[in-house]
């Protein structure tokens, strides 16, 4: 009899759980709905005012007195609370090994996520939320309540955002994760589109977080992820365009790539905590050979940001075009100056572990660099500067590409010397580019040595003679002709070694941007081609 009352007690525990999952999900789902009928059933009533005349008028301003948009702010926030209460709870408490127990958590959780989604996106709709100017004051006690409840959300979404980047890729396709991620995003999103304000501290995390999230498969959940993050992060590059502060966005950017006192810095920032945090949790997830360089690139890679990020630098006001050339410019000069100075302090072991990281940083701001080249506008009011500034980075930025990348050939650092020239070579090419088509703004097409004489740095903008170390005018064109005398010993024939066979593909890399280099000069040299490609680019 006692094991049998034993097994009726067991039962009806168990039954109980499952009651008490079920009627969780259920109250978790309905809260968005109950939402929804309030918030229409309330602006329905404030817009029936009873007909025309004075009482008409009247019981229309009675009924939008009663019913404000601060009550339904305040009647929102406490439907809500409870919501984010249990999800912050979820997301420190430890749960047993059992796995069907975890599977119903995961499942709450999302339900959780999708409820907070769905509440931001009626908060929005129903345009009940107004920020004053006191919501953005730095003092947390002269805030309105109203910013700082959306605050209190905020960040307790980015303490479940670090606490989903400890789970492993395995476990998130297990316990459905990467919808926890899609939502989270979605959560982001519209908290920006409330007010940019709440997440303008936090910028950096966000974004290395949205790049993380996106991903190259193409498998149902994954694109579901990435349509978020994509959507997510071209939300935010085109609210700064619209702020007129892409320049702040670039920073932010530009803060998540580590440097030699990184932490130094983050610590003095708002989000410094969470920073190294999810840098750390992140470097783990992509495993051994991951870096930050590489994750901040799938944002160049996808359609998406690259259109949005296209359009923001085209349409930026010309008088932000210098300031925001200088961030790229003196960024890779800094750096490349600094992996120079490392390479002659540090041993070889050490220094090689260093280039790698800093080379695909620079990697990464070269091609961000590119992107923003080919896609500022240049008409006759703004060709002058631009050929002005092509002219500073053919003397600093290239040059010093170039010069650490021939400074020191060891078998540790060969590979990653050649790249850095690599790097320089492409972004020489992108500047013949655009410094040909101010020629063409500037009426300079007769002049059959414009590429030339810019390539060989004789001031085809108006600058000086030779770069800012002394070295000599002709230092690329010069380096062009001995890649091509070394890839023809190559073809002639070498030893079959391991160590030459690595040289031969490390100058093949050299060759590629050599030759695109050099297509841009022989191009336009021929007044033709020049005219038929300033044409189309101007119609373009």
């Amino acid at each position: 009899n006692n094991n049998n009352n034993d097994d009726d007690d067991a039962k009806k525990e168990i039954s109980t759980e499952k009651d008490d999952y079920q009627n969780a999900l259920v109250t978790v789902q309905i809260i968005p709905i109950l939402l929804q009928g309030f918030l229409n059933q309330t602006t329905t009533s404030s817009g029936s005012g009873g007909g025309g005349g004075k009482r008409g008028k009247a019981a229309a301003a009675a009924a939008e007195t009663t019913i404000s948009a601060h009550v339904k702010f305040c009647f929102w926030c406490i439907m809500i609370q409870p919501l984010v209460l249990r999800l912050k709870k979820s997301s420190t408490t430890q749960h047993d090994d059992d796995d069907h127990q975890d599977e119903e958590e995961e499942e709450l959780k999302l339900s959780i996520l999708q409820s907070i989604h769905a509440s931001l996106q009626l908060l929005l709709q129903h345009d009940i939320y107004s920020p004053s100017s006191a919501a953005v004051k730095v003092d947390v006690d002269e805030q309105d309540e109203d910013f700082k409840f959306l605050s209190w959300i905020m960040e307790c979404m980015l303490h479940y955002m670090t606490t989903l980047c400890n789970t492993t890729k395995k476990e998130k396709k297990k316990s459905g994760g990467e919808e926890e991620e899609a939502e989270i995003l979605g959560i982001f999103q519209t908290l920006l589109q409330l007010n940019h304000h709440l997440i303008h501290c936090h910028l950096s995390s966000l974004l290395l977080f949205a790049n993380y999230c996106l991903t190259s498969t193409t498998s149902s959940k994954d694109t579901t992820t990435t349509a978020a993050a994509s959507s997510f992060l071209s939300s935010i590059i085109d609210t700064y365009h619209k702020l007129r502060q892409f320049g702040h966005l670039l920073t932010f950017i530009l803060d998540i790539l580590p440097s030699s006192s990184y932490k130094e810095e983050t610590k003095k920032k708002e989000d410094g905590i969470i920073m190294m945090k999810l840098r750390h949790q992140l470097l783990q997830q992509e495993g051994k050979n991951a870096s930050l360089a590489h994750i901040l690139s799938r944002m160049l890679q996808n359609q998406n940001t690259i259109r949005t990020l296209s359009s923001s630098i085209r349409n930026c006001p010309s008088g932000q075009t210098t300031s925001l050339w200088n961030i790229y410019n003196d960024w890779i000069q800094s750096r490349v100056g600094t992996s120079s100075l490392q390479e002659e302090e540090e041993e070889e072991t050490t220094q090689s572990c260093f280039l790698k990281d800093e080379e695909q940083n620079v990697e990464f701001m070269i091609d961000f660099f590119i992107l923003y080249l080919r896609s500022i506008r240049v008409d006759r009011y703004s060709a002058h500067e631009i050929m002005s500034l092509c002219d500073v980075t053919m003397k600093s930025s290239v040059n010093c590409l170039m010069r650490v990348g021939k400074k020191k050939n060891t078998s540790s650092s060969s590979c990653l010397s050649t790249n850095f020239i690599k790097h320089g070579l492409y972004l020489c090419s992108w500047l013949v580019d655009l410094h040909t088509r101010c020629c063409f703004w500037l009426n300079r097409t007769t002049h059959a040595e414009a590429s030339k004489s810019f390539l060989l740095g004789k001031g085809g903008g108006g600058g000086g003679e030779g770069g800012d170390d002394g070295s000599k005018e002709d230092d690329v064109l010069s380096f062009l002709i001995n890649v091509a005398k070394s890839v023809s010993r190559i073809d002639h024939g070498m030893s079959s070694s391991s160590q030459e066979k690595q040289e031969e593909r490390n100058t093949t890399a050299s060759t590629t941007a050599a030759a695109a280099t050099t297509k841009n000069v022989l191009m336009y040299n021929d007044m033709n081609l020049f005219h038929a490609v300033g044409a189309l680019q101007h119609l373009a």
